[in-house]
């Protein structure tokens, strides 16, 4: 976002007592409840909302032009939201937009933000539990009929349960713990991730709830072309041969580095450049100890590779595309997404290229932070873990992970050659 006109809008929020960074709280509460009425906003908003100021209401033009900047920018990354929204109504959800969607409003309510840490994060706290409590009020007992017919749908909502008690222990603790920049950052970041979910959540159920919608709870059989099934196993991926290119010398170093947390969770490799994108995928997944158990895909300037390619969208076969072609000079990137529910996002950056790989299989060279785990529930998953000490903040084994790169990639341009 830009920063047009912010310091201005700052001052001008101030004489309401208010800042950027709380009305853009209140938006997105009103967002999730999304009143339909005047006065179902002014009841949702008194019920709910911990802090409430109506800048709108102004009659002096001159705010109006001060405070429209702001206001604009915030739509605008609101759209953007929304359209992720869409996508998913449509199948096409890219999680890697909403999570960029997301660093966004973080930013935002990091830096546009007046009150003391401590302050922002109580209310922030407030704010998005205040939101749920709202969301509860507003879908509650549409969400029992769901829940009490569907296991499933049960065990979902029950998500929504588990947040809120982490938010309260998050609550608890402000008044005892230092507020740590590492803290400051990681809750807002939770506070972020549960008020989109809570968006797209609202979005759904208002649509559930406008067309009666009624799940077949019997279990009846559905048209079979209607169904969309994320693991169905295409035939024609085992027809597509791998491309290696055993005569490109070369090496890149490679840095992997897991988004949306800090201090910084990264590997640096130097890996072959005759390797293709899918071979980068199973390095990964050695590299960070995960079970290749989900679906993922690579993404480049809104191209998308994988082994279940959409061709309706110009995916391409990840088998089918060398890194050098990914990779054209230092500080080339590209994103790759694991498990579409957690939603790990690594970002691959060229740190250098080598003329000439002295070893034919990926090496490891620098790393930091242990690997999160399969099915953890994501980032958030993540930092409570590592909060509660479930896990350690640095433990990885450096030669353990050779080892099986070594095992796992050293013939490999054997039968290219």
């Amino acid at each position: 976002m830009t920063e047009t006109n912010f310091k201005d809008v700052q001052k001008e929020l101030k004489k309401h007592n208010s800042d950027i960074a709380r009305e853009a709280l209140n938006i997105l509460f009103v967002l999730v409840t999304a009143p339909e009425s005047e006065e179902e906003a002014k009841y949702l908003c008194n019920s709910f909302l911990p802090e409430r100021v109506y800048v709108s209401k102004s009659n002096d033009k001159k705010n109006f032009k001060i405070l429209d900047p702001f206001f604009e920018e915030l739509l605008n990354l609101i759209d953007k939201i929304m359209k992720n929204f869409d996508d998913i109504v449509n199948n096409k959800y890219k999680p890697e937009e909403l999570s960029e969607s997301m660093e966004e409003m973080v930013k935002l309510l990091k830096n546009h933000n007046t009150l003391s840490k401590k302050e922002f994060l109580e209310l922030s706290l407030d704010t998005a539990m205040g939101t749920m409590d709202a969301f509860d009020d507003k879908f509650g007992d549409f969400v029992s009929e769901l829940t009490d017919n569907s296991a499933e749908m049960r065990e979902f909502f029950n998500f929504i349960d588990f947040l809120k008690e982490d938010l309260d222990s998050h609550k608890a603790k402000l008044k005892k713990e230092k507020i740590t920049e590492n803290k400051y950052h990681a809750v807002i970041e939770k506070v972020c991730v549960l008020m989109f979910n809570l968006v797209i959540l609202s979005n759904i159920m208002t649509i559930m709830f406008k067309e009666d919608f009624e799940f077949d709870y019997k279990g009846n059989e559905l048209d079979e072309e209607s169904v969309f099934d994320p693991f169905d196993d295409d035939e024609d991926i085992h027809d597509v041969e791998p491309i290696f290119d055993p005569y490109d010398n070369r090496a890149f170093e490679l840095k992997f580095k897991l988004m949306h947390y800090s201090p910084e969770v990264y590997r640096t490799l130097v890996i072959p450049a005759g390797y293709n994108l899918d071979t980068l995928h199973h390095i990964i997944q050695d590299i960070f100890e995960w079970d290749n158990m989900h679906l993922h895909e690579f993404i480049k300037n809104k191209k998308r590779y994988s082994m279940n390619p959409d061709s309706t969208y110009d995916d391409d076969y990840s088998n089918q595309v060398f890194l050098s072609e990914v990779f054209k000079r230092k500080g080339s990137k590209i994103k790759y997404m694991y498990d579409f529910g957690d939603s790990w996002l690594i970002e691959i950056s060229v740190l250098k290229t080598h003329k000439n790989m002295e070893k034919p299989y990926p090496v490891c060279i620098d790393a930091y932070g242990t690997s999160p785990e399969e099915d953890s529930g994501g980032i958030m998953g993540y930092m409570d873990m590592i909060d509660e000490e479930e896990l350690a903040e640095n433990e990885y084994d450096i030669k353990g992970i050779n080892r099986v790169l070594k095992d796992s990639y050293k013939n490999i341009f054997d039968k290219y050659k």
